[in-house]
C-alpha cells in the first residue's frame, strides 16, 4: 500500500479535522502513547523473558503507523513526502550505507552543537505555544484560524 493511501484511510477513522489544535495534540500524545507500548514488549523480552508476539507487535506498530499519519495529517504533510525527505535525509547522511565512523563525525552534528534549539537561548519566555510554522510560513497561517 502506497503511504499517502494510507494516510487518506486512516483518516477516515480520525474523528479531529486536520489542521486543528485537537489534531496536533492527539496525534502527538498518541503516537508517544503508542511508541512506548512497543518500547514496554522490546523491554519486557530482553529483561523479564517474555516472548515476542508477532501478531501483537504487528498491531502496536500499526498503531503507530496511524499516530505518525494523522500527525503528519494535522500539520498539512504527506506522510509519503515524510519518507521520501526521510530517505534522502539517510542518503546524504551515509551514502555508502550506514557507519559508526560517519554517525560519530556528521557535518550536521557540528552545526546543531553550534546552535542547540533546545537550550531555550533566543527562545520566547512566558508568552505560551505560537503557531506551528513551516518553512513557507504557510502552515502558520493555516492554524492561526484554529484559535
Amino acid at each position: 500500500m502506497n503511504l499517502d493511501t494510507y494516510q487518506n484511510l486512516a483518516g477516515r477513522t480520525d474523528p479531529h479535522a486536520p489542521g486543528t489544535r485537537d489534531a496536533l495534540g492527539n496525534g502527538a500524545l498518541g503516537l508517544v502513547g503508542e511508541a512506548g507500548e512497543v518500547a514496554e514488549a522490546v523491554k519486557k523480552h530482553l529483561f523479564h523473558g517474555h516472548p515476542i508476539d508477532k501478531a501483537t507487535m504487528t498491531e502496536e506498530l500499526g498503531d503507530v503507523l496511524w499516530y505518525v499519519a494523522r500527525l503528519a495529517a494535522a500539520l498539512g504533510i504527506s506522510l509519503g513526502d515524510v519518507a521520501v525527505r526521510n530517505i534522502d535525509k539517510l542518503q546524504r547522511r551515509y551514502p555508502n550505507g550506514f557507519s559508526h565512523e560517519r554517525s560519530r563525525n556528521r557535518p550536521e552534528s557540528a552545526a546543531n552543537f553550534a546552535h542547540n534549539p533546545r537550550s531555550g537561548a533566543g527562545q520566547g519566555g512566558c508568552g505560551g505555544p505560537g503557531p506551528i510554522a513551516d518553512s513557507a510560513g504557510s502552515q502558520a497561517a493555516r492554524m492561526e484560524g484554529d484559535r
